[in-house]
C-alpha cells in the first residue's frame, strides 16, 4: 500500500460512513498522510508515515483525545476508560479503528 492508496481508503470510508460529516487529507513528500475526518461531535485524526512505519488514530472531542490506538512502541490502545493509558493490541487497520468507534461510541 502507497500514499495514494491510503488516501483512497480514507475517501471510500467517508462515502461509506453516515455519520463522517467532512474530511481533509495532506500527503507530504509522498510518504505521510495525514488527515482529520469530522464526526459530529468531534473528529478523528488520522496519520500514516510510509517511511518509518508510524500509525495513528485519534478521536478528539473538545480538543482532548478519549480514544486511540497506535503503533508507537507496539500496536496499542488508549482505551475510553483512561485515554492515557497503553492497552496492547494487535495491528488495527483504519476500518478496524472505525468499526471500533461505532461499537463504543454508538454512531450512526
Amino acid at each position: 500500500m502507497n500514499v495514494e492508496q491510503f488516501s483512497s481508503r480514507i475517501i471510500d470510508l467517508a462515502a461509506e460512513k453516515d455519520f463522517i460529516q467532512d474530511f481533509s487529507i495532506d500527503m507530504k513528500e509522498g510518504v505521510v498522510v495525514d488527515s482529520r475526518i469530522k464526526l459530529e461531535d468531534g473528529f478523528v485524526d488520522v496519520f500514516r508515515n510510509f517511511d518509518t512505519g508510524r500509525v495513528a488514530f485519534a478521536y478528539i472531542v473538545d480538543e482532548e483525545r478519549v480514544f486511540g490506538a497506535d503503533n508507537t512502541g507496539g500496536w496499542h490502545t488508549h482505551p475510553i476508560e483512561n485515554p492515557g493509558d497503553h492497552v496492547e493490541s494487535d495491528e488495527i487497520s483504519l476500518e478496524q479503528f472505525f468499526r471500533m468507534l461505532e461499537n463504543k461510541f454508538d454512531l450512526v
